[in-house]
């Protein structure tokens, strides 16, 4: 084999790793969603913040890239008020009232979309 061949075999085979590289570990194959704390107080500055991660086939989070998702408060919009909305994180802040909040989260990455619920809990302390 010349040098040409081998670097001509060596690009091609670098080439097929990065293409497999950007599709496996770069793309966004689903979402995992958390919000920190689980519960919130009715005092009017209990704040809950509600995290949308993209994965990767692998299931690990995906570099540089934010999944696109819209945030729907399907039941108890009058009892948190929500202080910030971005791509992927939601803010919100409860007023007086206790109750559960639901939080409708659509996406392009899964078939259905997803149901989360806050509740808003009286402190027992």
């Amino acid at each position: 084999m010349s040098r040409f061949e081998i670097k001509l075999i060596t690009s091609v085979i670098l080439f097929i790793l990065a293409v497999l590289t950007t599709k496996l570990v770069m793309t966004i194959e689903t979402i995992s969603v958390n919000s920190n704390p689980a519960s919130l107080y009715p005092d009017g500055t209990s704040t809950v913040t509600v995290n949308v991660v993209g994965l990767n086939r692998f299931g690990f989070a995906v570099p540089f890239k934010k999944p696109e998702v819209k945030y729907i408060v399907s039941e108890g919009k009058e009892k948190v008020t929500v202080v910030a909305s971005r791509s992927s994180q939601l803010i919100l802040k409860a007023r007086f009232e206790t109750g559960i909040v639901v939080i409708i989260i659509k996406n392009k990455y899964t078939v259905l979309p997803i149901k989360i619920e806050i509740p808003i809990v009286t402190p027992l302390a």
